[in-house]
Parts: structure tokens; C-alpha cells; sequence
């Protein structure tokens, strides 16, 4: 199959856009990702899996505290998105004017998003230009009413202003993931046969 058609078809598998928290020695960022989805059936077991790429400097932070948040948004937080999505931590404090507090794992919770998740890391698996970490929810709840927003909803209702932006940090963010891919050995899961 044509690359192009894979990935537009793998949209369709996209998570809820969320806001991922996390802090490392008085270093606090916010980035939206799309990319999480519920880990456990077990109720009495939460869990929640997130990819983040090794390009955000939330990887690092979230790496180092062993820990993030994450946040489902509502779909009229567009300024939000564009606030923690479209700029990177390493060049502004991207939670300067975003109100949250600190709870037991240190990562923002943000006050004005749909639901939070405070998650501590209990497994990461390497995919060479990002880390897919699994965590237990060690806190959380809803916060607020109002429809959740999605990757499709984004796409088709973002300001089109915003849309080169958004083309130009997904043709980059493509671009690393492409040039920090590695082989993987698939033995090992297979009990090396």
C-alpha cells in the first residue's frame, strides 16, 4: 500500500488530542499530543499508554521524573492547543500564563481541561525517535462539561492561519522521526526464535 494512504488510514486510530505535563527540577512544559489511549481493563488497575517524541523537550522531563499528566481538552480549548502545540518549551514557558496546580507525582494539572490523569511511569518501550511510556493513574477526574476535542475536529477546525504552521511542524517532526528510526530485532518477543 501507498505510504500516504497507510497513514491517512492510521488517522483514523488517533486518541483524543490531549495536553501531557510534566516537570525536572523546577522545569515545568506543556505539549498536545494524540497519541494516548486507555492501557488496563481492570478499573481497579487505571493506566494510560502515551507516545512522545524525543524532539519535545517533555520526553526529557518525563524520562527524568519518572512521571507526566495528562488532560483531556474540551473542543473550545483551541488556544490552548495552540499555546502548549505550536512552540517548543526549550525557547518559552509555555504554562506562564496557564493556571494549574501541583499534585503527588510534581506535574501540572491543569484546572481548566475536561479531565486530568497524574500518572507515574511503570513501563517505556523505545521506538528510537520516541518512547511509548505506560503508567499508572495515580490520581485524577473530570473537571468541567463539554464535548472532547479530537485530532479530526482539530484538523478540520483549526484556524487556517494556524495550518502552515501546523503542516511545517508535522513535515519536521516526520523528517527526525524518519532519520532516528531503527531496526527493529523482533526475536526477542518471539522468545528469540
Amino acid at each position: 500500500m501507498d505510504p500516504d494512504e497507510m497513514y491517512g488510514l492510521m488517522r483514523n486510530l488517533a486518541s483524543p488530542l490531549v495536553a501531557v505535563t510534566s516537570s525536572w527540577k523546577g522545569k515545568k512544559n506543556g505539549m498536545i499530543s494524540n497519541t494516548a489511549l486507555r492501557g488496563s481493563l481492570i478499573p481497579s488497575a487505571p493506566r494510560l499508554l502515551v507516545f512522545i517524541s524525543k524532539r519535545n523537550l517533555s520526553h526529557s522531563l518525563i524520562w527524568e521524573s519518572g512521571s507526566f499528566a495528562l488532560h483531556l481538552l474540551r473542543a473550545d480549548q483551541m488556544d490552548l492547543v495552540w499555546k502548549l502545540g505550536f512552540f517548543s518549551g526549550a525557547d518559552t514557558e509555555k504554562l506562564e500564563d496557564v493556571e494549574y496546580v501541583m499534585k503527588s507525582t510534581g506535574s501540572p494539572i491543569l484546572k481548566d481541561v475536561y479531565a486530568y490523569f497524574d500518572c507515574k511511569i511503570m513501563n517505556a518501550m523505545d521506538s528510537g525517535y520516541g518512547t511509548c511510556f505506560l503508567a499508572d493513574v495515580v490520581d485524577g477526574g473530570q473537571l468541567t462539561e463539554g464535548e472532547i476535542m479530537t485530532s479530526n475536529y482539530f484538523r478540520k477546525n483549526m484556524p487556517e492561519k494556524w495550518r502552515p504552521a501546523y503542516e511545517e511542524q508535522l513535515v519536521e517532526a516526520q523528517n527526525f522521526a524518519e532519520q532516528h528510526v531503527k531496526e527493529i530485532d523482533y526475536a526477542p518477543w518471539r522468545g528469540g526464535s
